[in-house]
């Protein structure tokens, strides 16, 4: 009985998944972060893109730069995807120009998973329906 951490992380081959499956997938642990760190998971929204870019679209409407507005916007969206794909290399992880999209697509969804994750109690791993305020575990049938 002893715990053992690798240095580095190994790949985990997740095989083909359709868009539902992943959908269900990231709702599922959207549930499982809400339950364990709230006061984190409150925040969560604010990790990605999305506010950020939205925030800096305001402040240049406001600053009256219609012109540099689009410029802005397109070197923050490159230094922020740069700074993913930097990471992404430097950890040695797979990566192809198209990841690049993904990421995209994944950023303008999390805001729809993190408020589905408030609507419904516990979730559904590998058919058993946990619910993590009782400490119980119920086999789906």
């Amino acid at each position: 009985m002893k715990v053992t951490l690798v240095h580095f992380p190994f790949a985990q081959p997740l095989g083909q998944r359709t868009f539902g499956e992943v959908w269900k997938r990231q709702v599922r642990w959207a549930r499982v972060r809400r339950e364990g760190f709230p006061l984190l998971f409150t925040m969560e929204p604010l990790s990605g893109p999305l506010l950020p870019g939205l925030f800096l679209a305001f402040m240049l409407v406001q600053m009256s730069m219609p012109i540099v507005s689009p410029l802005l916007m397109l070197l923050f969206l490159i230094v922020w995807y740069g700074a993913e794909a930097w990471m992404v290399r430097k950890a040695g992880w797979p990566f192809a120009s198209g990841d690049i999209w993904v990421w995209v697509m994944r950023d303008m969804l999390l805001p729809a998973i993190w408020l589905l994750s408030f609507s419904s109690k516990g979730f559904d791993w590998r058919g058993n329906v946990i619910d993590p305020k009782m400490s119980t575990v119920t086999a789906r049938k």
